[in-house]
């Protein structure tokens, strides 16, 4: 999206980065009136409650080493967490042929 040059003079004047426009255009409301986007106390209290769950469950997948989600045109088929076992299907089969 183009930016005007009163957009950039008053964001250099009121020290607003273009992350802060950013945040405001991703997660703000339109106003009434849709004049305006509008990121409230209201709304950076609900997004930061979600990031903070959001952090949470991607510790908790990190520590599972990840995960993956096997799918095809629309379907999803199966999904399984990595656990950091490489290969580990393989390594099974090999074993199965050793005791053979």
């Amino acid at each position: 999206m183009k930016i005007s040059c009163h957009l950039q003079k008053r964001m250099s004047e009121r020290n607003i980065s273009l992350e802060v426009i950013n945040l405001v255009m991703s997660l703000g409301s339109f106003s009434d009136n849709s004049e305006r986007l509008i990121l409230d106390e209201k709304a950076l209290a609900l997004a930061i409650q979600c990031t903070d769950s959001l952090k949470k469950q991607l510790v908790s997948l990190q520590k599972k080493k990840g995960a993956s989600v096997a799918l095809t045109d629309d379907l999803l088929m199966t999904s399984f967490f990595h656990y950091g076992k490489k290969n580990a299907k393989n390594k099974q089969r090999q074993n199965i042929k050793q005791f053979s």
